[in-house]
């Protein structure tokens, strides 16, 4: 259901429309605590001692030490200490003084009994190790301990000696982690006795800094290979890092024999034969002097050529070790030429073919002479041939010759370097290019369609134009290296272009003139800090839009197939009308979607608000009779760049229901998808760089300013024309995530597009798929993925979905879900039965971690597109843009999308997969149970067996709506009551309230979240009684993790629930088949839900002690 509210008049919208929407978009991201009055920098605070461990008295007696490094006091309000693993989450208040101490105690304040704690926090650190993060109130990291995970560095459980920082000023790091010594120690447990550990003082392995001192840092590059007679080039490069200025510093290069001095900048001080000297003076401590020595290559010369350099100083040095450089080049072949046919474009776009053209390259490491070279075609019997028009051609460099210069330039949007004299003449339906030598001597050539196969210089059939996109104006190119964008190879053969259908990997795929292959064939890929904000849709996906938006101050650049909103149309109209240079480019065609169409005719009143406010706003767009092509099939991208600060990458088109701006408290309704925004400045300058390319109406004619043509399809709306104005208040979708994510820190991006870059195999997508193996965990959620690219998945494979494929043959956990809902149409295409049918079957085949379902979690359609990758050795990545599973979407449309590097942002999107997963991969129960309602009887949520014995637990739940005494309740893995194991009672007393969730360990020492623990290895943790009426009191509790059974009995020894997994069997119970991961537990998922199906009721998943997660 979808309620119409706020629906204004167009003849009022300067007023009410302007009010009310700007009252939507002015709702803010989550709001960031205030800024702190004394700003920090990383290290000011430090993490600086840990008692993970606990101490004598209990081993939930934990605290925590930050210790301030600065000479000022620094308020910590709104400061956090955060797990990666979410438990223990502080949100700290207080502040800590100048080169002073700040104590945190675990629940109460007797874990130091004689020192007052500054705050006391609750949550259990991890004896196996946790990763603690310290962030200011702006979500910078201001310092981390364990921060590479793992074990803790330091700190001794056996004795409770505490992890203690060596050096406060120094970066967290394993060697800078020491255990308390036992001797220097500081305040009392709880029983009074000494702690080991130092709690407000000096820790016992403190070491203070070093003495200040100098540090000198040579370098030394130069090439790798020369040849006899060459020149040769050093860089050279001193630097001082350390703490004091590098006194009377001389830097001393030795160069090798067989190499000879030429000059130098600067010049050196003194030469003495090979020996050049360098007297640099003071070097001050971040200084750096480059220094650039060219030599000359005896033509006798043997090689190898080892090249030394030395610096030295009077002053101090923490360091030697690095005043030292070498750099050793070795004597090769001289380097050759090797030119190449390396594009031709033979059916061209404009009147007749004027722009066919040629592209020539040498692939070689030397210069290629080019007199007397001509270019020819096979004409009866004999070549017809014609004088190349340059002389010569550098190493790596790629020139352009074209029929005619106005006519290519129109084409490709730039000039070619040349124009010879006289051309080819190229047929469409077939011919050749031969590059012959000064002596006649074919050098190279290509044949395509119809021409002459049988040619000097070609071998085989002849090159085809690839069946993705139009045959007209496809560029016949080589296939290039992913490395160096040079060809790979040179077989004289088909297989060498990229229309080649013999290469599924890297043949296939189609070159238009205007494709900007050059600058975005590599992904950008950067390491930086930023501020990343994630949303998803319907939920929340709108306030990163809009919150992005309200930020612009200088300009707005949007690239999208649609704009229909009106909540962001009147943003951009504001904005505009306050002088922000606001430009809009939008996709011309819309499938579906013809000229009188209200949705075409919202966009046309779109850009005519747009422009009257001060904006730009254009189309790409395609016209045969006029010769205009669009350089791509659709603009497809979703794209926003604010201030060049901030950029926005999109699943969701610009519409009411891609991103809905209606009232949350209710619900909502919309597609699924999500975006991610970003302050990564490569990120934003990349997506700059993109933006200018394609909206290029200088040098494209495919981009037409609105109003401006003759063609009425893009100028204003039609006469009577109503604009929607609505914002629908949906109310047919829960709102699972009311607020974007908000992080900051150090991440890893890369932004690429389609066609450019979508599928190559060494990274983007697919390269970081190929990363997935054992132990791994691949989430995608698609708005589709068909199972092959023409006839079948094993000749033409996707190779998007072939890449889930695998990675679940290495043996990563891989789920699929693809969209079934209908986007409010009444008939919308069945674009996921066949591949989730392809997909399970198979995994049935082979017997893989694999499984596809379709899913519609808001009931209105998945838009999204989505990969998420887990890799155990490197933590979350997450895939986010437009990109869908066709063949055309990677080969010829406009798409970008961006992978980010970053555990926080996975989870937050694994999250919303998982929900969406168990959405769309319901649990059916039987007929007598479809009226369901919460089990009437506790239920075993969670178990943990892969341990030894002190680590095993298990979790119950109460589902019911009053308490439960657990006084006469037993838990064991005794199934029968004869059976030789054990089974124990709850104490006197015990009693478990509505919706709780309790914890029952072997050793409560090992599990500090155990609530109760069947053998006294804790004073501070209830015991767990033996039950001698049920199996053997003398056969203690252990789980085998090839397969057992754990028992809930009820008062009567009747059993209340059971978990069966592995090889083991309970009547009437299905066993799951175990975990993959061993340091995994089972998990019932939902909670409250229990069919006797331990395959169904249970997953596999990260252990989650005391907590139930619902979806």
């Amino acid at each position: 259901m979808v309620k119409n509210i706020n629906r204004i008049s167009l003849t009022i919208a300067g007023s009410l429309l302007f009010l009310t929407l700007t009252l939507v978009l002015s709702r803010p991201l989550p709001p960031t605590a205030a800024r702190s009055l004394n700003a920090a920098s990383p290290r000011d605070v430090v993490i600086n001692e840990i008692a993970w461990m606990g101490t004598a008295a209990s081993s939930a007696d934990e605290w925590i030490e930050l210790y301030n490094t600065t000479s000022h006091a620094i308020t910590l309000t709104g400061w956090t200490i955060s797990a990666a693993d979410g438990t223990p989450d502080i949100a700290l208040n207080g502040s800590i003084p100048a080169h002073g101490y700040f104590l945190l105690e675990r629940t109460d304040d007797t874990t130091v009994n004689d020192i007052p704690a500054d705050q006391i926090y609750t949550g259990a650190l991890g004896n196996t190790g946790e990763t603690l993060t310290l962030s200011n109130n702006t979500s910078q990291v201001i310092d981390a301990a364990n921060a590479n995970g793992g074990t803790w560095p330091a700190g001794d459980n056996g004795t409770k000696s505490t992890l203690e920082r060596i050096n406060p000023l120094a970066a967290d790091s394993d060697a800078n982690w020491a255990t308390n010594d036992g001797v220097t120690r500081n305040g009392q447990d709880a029983n009074g006795a000494p702690l080991n550990g130092t709690p407000k003082a000096q820790n016992s392995q403190y070491q203070p800094p070093a003495s200040p001192a100098a540090d000198l840092n040579v370098t030394k590059t130069g090439p790798v290979t020369t040849t006899a007679g060459s020149l040769i080039t050093y860089h050279l490069s001193l630097s001082n890092t350390g703490d004091i200025t590098a006194t009377a510093t001389w830097l001393t290069d030795t160069l090798p024999a067989g190499v000879t001095f030429l000059n130098s900048t600067p010049a050196p001080s003194t030469q003495a034969g090979q020996r050049l000297v360098w007297q640099l003076g003071d070097v001050p401590t971040t200084a750096l002097r480059l220094i650039t020595v060219t030599a000359q290559v005896s033509e006798t010369a043997a090689g190898p050529f080892v090249n030394h350099i030395t610096a030295t100083t009077t002053a101090t040095e923490t360091a030697t070790g690095n005043n030292v450089a070498a750099w050793t080049t070795t004597l090769g072949a001289p380097p050759t030429a090797q030119v190449l046919i390396n594009a031709v474009l033979y059916d061209g776009y404009q009147d007749g073919e004027d722009d066919e053209a040629i592209q020539l390259l040498n692939a070689g490491e030397s210069t290629a002479d080019l007199t007397g070279w001509e270019l020819c075609k096979y004409a009866t019997d004999d070549y017809s041939c014609h004088a190349l028009p340059l002389s010569s051609l550098a190493p790596h460099e790629r020139v352009w010759l074209a029929r005619n210069t106005n006519a290519f330039t129109t084409s490709f949007g730039f000039p070619p370097d040349h124009e010879p004299v006289s051309w080819l003449k190229l047929a469409n339906n077939g011919d050749e290019v031969i590059l012959r030598d000064d002596t006649h001597a074919v050098v190279d050539a290509v044949v395509f369609e119809d021409g002459a196969a049988a040619i000097p210089g070609w071998l085989g059939e002849s090159v085809q134009p690839y069946g993705v996109g139009r045959a007209e104006g496809q560029i016949l190119y080589r296939i290039p290296d992913e490395t160096t964008g040079r060809p790979i190879t040179d077989t004289d053969t088909a297989a060498d272009w990229i229309q080649s259908t013999g290469d599924t990997l890297h043949g296939r795929r189609v070159l238009y003139p205007g494709w900007d292959l050059d600058p975005l064939f590599w992904p950008l890929t950067a390491t930086e800090p930023a501020t990343i904000v994630v949303g998803i849709a319907p939920d929340n996906a709108f306030d990163v839009i809009s919150a992005t938006l309200l930020r612009a101050q200088h300009t707005i650049s949007i690239e999208t197939y649609s704009l229909r909103h009106p909540a962001i149309i009147t943003a951009l109209m504001t904005k505009a009308q306050a002088g922000v240079n606001v430009t809009v480019l939008l996709e011309g065609s819309q499938v579906g979607v013809g000229e009188l169409d209200p949705r075409w005719q919202q966009e046309l009143w779109a850009c005519q608000q747009l422009e009257a406010a001060g904006g730009r706003c254009y189309f790409m767009i395609h016209d045969d009779a006029n010769h205009i092509f669009n350089r791509y099939d659709y603009l497809h991208a979703k794209l926003l760049i604010a201030d060049d600060e901030w950029v926005a990458v999109s699943s969701q088109n610009f519409t009411n229901s891609s991103m809905p701006a209606d009232d949350k408290s209710n619900g909502t309704y919309g597609s699924r998808g999500a975006v991610i925004a970003t302050t990564a400045p490569s990120v934003v300058a990349r997506a700059a760089e993109v933006f200018a390319l394609d909206c290029d109406a200088v040098h494209h004619n495919d981009i037409l300013r609105w109003d401006t043509g003759s063609d009425s399809k893009y100028g204003p709306p039609s006469l009577g024309f109503t604009p929607n104005l609505t914002i629908p208040d949906g109310i047919t979708n829960t709102v699972h995530f009311s607020q974007p994510l908000v992080v900051s820190g150090t991440c890893g991006f890369e932004l690429f597009t389609a066609p450019e870059a979508a599928l190559r195999q060494s990274d983007a997508l697919l390269g970081l798929l190929a990363r997935a193996g054992d132990g791994d965990r691949v989430s995608v959620e698609q708005l589709y993925e068909y199972p092959d690219w023409g006839d079948n998945p094993t000749t033409d494979p996707n190779l998007r979905l072939a890449a889930y494929i695998a990675a679940a043959r290495r043996g990563a956990e891989v789920r699929i879900v693809l969209n079934s809902g209908h986007f409010g149409q009444e008939y919308y295409e069945d674009t996921y039965t066949q591949t989730v049918a392809y997909v399970n079957q198979l995994a049935r085949d082979e017997g893989l971690n694999l499984k596809a379902a379709g899913g519609d979690p808001t009931q209105y359609g998945i838009h999204n597109k989505m990969v998420l990758v887990w890799l155990a050795d490197a933590g979350g990545y997450v895939h986010i843009g437009s990109i869908n599973g066709s063949e055309s979407s990677s080969k010829v449309n406009r798409e970008v999308a961006l992978q980010v590097h970053s555990t926080a942002v996975y989870d937050y999107l694994e999250r919303m997969f998982m929900v969406d997963w168990w959405l769309s991969n319901p649990i059916y129960l039987p007929l007598v149970m479809q009226r369901y309602k919460a089990p009437d009887h506790l239920l075993l949520t969670e178990v943990f067996y892969n341990s030894d014995r002190d680590g095993e637990w298990v979790e119950l739940y109460n589902p019911m709506g009053q308490p439960v005494d657990l006084s006469v309740y037993k838990v064991g893995d005794a199934e029968q009551p004869d059976g030789f194991e054990g089974m124990y009672r709850f104490p006197a007393g015990a009693v478990i309230a509505p919706s709780q969730v309790i914890v029952v360990a072997y050793n409560g020492v090992d599990v500090p979240e155990a609530d109760y623990e069947m053998y006294d290895f804790s004073s501070t943790i209830p015991n767990m009684v033996r039950y001698p009426n049920w199996g053997d009191p003398n056969y203690d509790w252990g789980l085998r993790n090839d397969g057992d059974q754990v028992l809930l009995l009820g008062p009567a020894d009747q059993p209340v629930d059971v978990v069966v997994w592995g090889d083991a069997v309970y009547p009437g119970i299905t066993p799951h088949p175990g975990v993959v991961v061993w340091s995994n537990s089972l998990q019932r998922f939902p909670p409250d839900v229990d069919t006797d199906a331990c395959n169904v009721d249970f997953r596999e998943f990260a252990v989650t002690p005391g907590e139930v997660i619902f979806p």
